[in-house]
């Protein structure tokens, strides 16, 4: 078989056990599942998920990756190329709520199997937050030098709105009582009032 034709049969599948993880950590947490568990989820032999995916810290890593740097890109994009505080804060509360929104399960195994990662692993992904939340604080610190914004601690005013941004996360499902556009629009209202600077 060529190296072509190896790469289109192991891709789904490596798909398969992420979309399983993400799913099985999610329900149980990374402690309550067991690769066992997961080879049940994806229909395979324990043994097979090392072959394509490795240890079950390389799943969990895996998502958290993927998770914080498609959630950065995501409101480094938003925040490009719009103009003023207000609407630079909006397009990033915006876009955070969003991505929770559309991938709730993802944002929560990152949110809060942070303990479950290795030391070595889990700096990496504190660094990759720590800028995350660093686009926020750098975007309230704008606001408030140019008096568009009223915080006493900036750093204090950016775990609020993104912590409660994050939150949706936790809570949100699809065809609920509000569309996550709709939801989205309040929260930025919120973390507009929080500032001191109303819609």
């Amino acid at each position: 078989m060529s190296d072509g034709k190896k790469a289109k049969t192991t891709a789904p599948r490596q798909q398969q056990i992420y979309d399983a993880a993400v799913d099985l950590f999610w329900e149980r947490g990374y402690f309550g599942t067991s690769m066992r568990d997961l080879a049940a989820r994806v229909g395979i032999q324990t043994s097979s998920l090392y072959h394509h995916n490795g240890a079950k810290q390389d799943l969990l890593v895996q998502i958290m990756q993927r998770s914080m740097s498609g959630l950065t890109a995501s409101v480094q994009g938003a925040v490009d190329g719009t103009q003023g505080a207000r609407e630079r804060l909006a397009a990033a509360v915006r876009a955070h709520v969003l991505f929770h929104g559309d991938h709730p399960r993802e944002a929560f195994v990152t949110d809060f199997e942070l303990r479950a990662l290795e030391p070595a692993f889990r700096e990496r992904i504190v660094r990759q937050r720590d800028a995350h939340q660093a686009l926020f604080e750098n975007l309230i610190a704008d606001g408030v030098t140019g008096g568009v914004f009223e915080a006493s601690d900036v750093k204090m005013a950016t775990y609020a709105i993104t912590t409660m941004c994050t939150a949706v996360g936790t809570w949100y499902r699809p065809g609920g009582r509000l569309p996550i556009g709709d939801i989205a629009d309040q929260y930025v209202v919120m973390a507009l009032r929080t500032l001191g600077a109303g819609p």
